[in-house]
Order: structure tokens, then sequence, then C-alpha cells
């Protein structure tokens, strides 16, 4: 049986600045940065995303899940651009119609990785419940992988025979150290742009009727963006003194590579 209740509490601060070139002699560009940071006990308390699948550590206690909320980003940069192409304006003929009346607009992300948390397939505190954390017994940097996305691939944490020198299990009837989304995942960059122009067709309909042609790149630079990293250390075997899940603190799946679409629209 699953208990859910509005008991969590969250705080958000932020700091925000805009760059705005407005639309003139035929473009216009946007720039927005945010730093900020969110705070909270439970981040989706009736659902469970990424690093929210853990539920709360003691129930009676929810201060002990206060931590960066799931989806906290300190910095995010996102840019936009509309440009209509100057070359053949005052072109005719086939040349204008082929080649002149072009606009581009692109759209730019970027955004620091998202936390997450470490645990485990053991039940320490006795609740039931088998996703506790770990103790950490030594000090981790929260940024684990830094900028560099072959760490995650290769795993943030090192080798297996590695991970019982930071991770260890808590005594059995005892609350775990280790607090909630303490280390952050991979960061995300995407460059978006479109293509497109209008062809009039006066001669064949007295309305005002137009056929628009779009080409749409999505994430154009086919950056790979990877997913958090898989979180869970599983089960602890006391005879081999090693954890049992192989992929720990490794990105196993990645965001859509580049994506290419056309498009014809009617207009009228």
């Amino acid at each position: 049986m699953t208990h859910g209740y509005n008991a969590v509490s969250s705080s958000y601060h932020a700091l925000t600045s805009q760059l705005t070139r407005r639309f003139r002699s035929g473009y216009s560009a946007q720039m927005a940065y945010t730093f900020s940071r969110s705070i909270d006990t439970d981040s989706e308390p009736f659902g469970g995303g990424a690093g929210e699948l853990q539920g709360s550590m003691e129930v009676n206690n929810l201060r002990l899940d206060r931590g960066l909320s799931a989806f906290d980003a300190p910095h995010r940069l996102t840019g936009t651009f509309i440009w209509e192409v100057p070359f053949f304006r005052q072109a005719s003929g086939v040349t204008a119609a082929l080649l002149g009346g072009w606009q581009v607009n692109g759209i730019l992300a970027i955004q620091s990785g998202f936390p997450f948390t470490v645990t485990t397939s053991e039940d320490y505190n006795l609740d039931g419940v088998f996703t506790d954390r770990p103790n950490a017994i030594v000090a981790i940097e929260r940024n684990v992988g830094g900028s560099n996305p072959s760490q995650y691939l290769d795993g943030v944490f090192g080798g297996i025979d590695n991970w019982t020198t930071l991770f260890r299990p808590a005594p059995a009837g005892s609350t775990p150290l280790l607090g909630r989304n303490t280390f952050r995942g991979p960061n995300y960059a995407s460059i978006d742009g479109s293509l497109f122009k209008e062809f009039r067709l006066a001669k064949v309909s007295n309305e005002n009727l137009r056929i628009q042609f779009r080409t749409e790149f999505f994430n154009l630079t086919n950056r790979v963006n990877l997913r958090n990293v898989s979180n869970s250390l599983g089960t602890f075997n006391a005879t081999t003194q090693r954890w049992s899940n192989v992929n720990f603190g490794r990105s196993v799946s990645a965001f859509e590579g580049r994506q290419i679409q056309f498009a014809l629209k009617v207009l009228f």
C-alpha cells in the first residue's frame, strides 16, 4: 500500500537576467541567464520521477530528506534569434522565387545537470522500504563527473572495487548518514534551428494563398546529452565486500540525437 500526503516543504531563489535585441533590419535576438537553487524534502511526493523513486528515508522526520530538488539546475542559459536572410531580396523572377525571402531561426539551451541520490536495495532502518541510502565514509565532490561525458559513461565513482572505499552499509536499525540529491549528473546543451520560406500562389487563387516550406533541426550539432546515472548500489555482499549493481554511477542512456524534419504548410 502506498501512502502519500502534502507535508513536504520547498524553497526557490533565483537571479535572472535578459538581453533583448528587438526585431529591426531583418533580425532579432534574445539571451537569458538564470542562476538559481531549489531545495525541498520531496520533488514528486505523489509520483516519483528521476532521482525520487526511493521515497522518504523516515516518514516521521522528513527533514532528513531536505536537499536539492530533483529538477534543480543552478545555471541555465538560453538564446533565440530570427534572421530574415537579406540576399536576393531585390531579385525577380525565378531567382526571387527560389532564393529570396528565406528566414533562419535558432534556439540555444545550456544548463547544469540534475542532482541524483545514491541509494541501495537494502532496508537499514527496518521500515520495510528497500531503497535506503548508504553511509558515505569519505568526503566526495558533489560534481563527481565534471563536464566530461566520458566520465559518466565509464562511471563517476570509479570501478566496482572503489565503491566500498566510498560507501558502506549502515548498521541495522540505524538511519543512514548520506543526504538526498547530494551529487549532480551530466550537463545539457543543445542547438535547434529552422529554415523556412513562403511561396505565394497569387495566380492560382484570388485568396492570399501561400505554401510554407520548413526544414527543422533538433540537436543540430548532434551532441551526446547523457541522462542521469544509475544511482543504486544494489545489495552489499559481506563475503566479497562488493556492491551488486555493475552499472552504478554510469549513464546508460541519452537524450535524442540530431533529428531533421521537413514540412509543407498551406496558408490561406
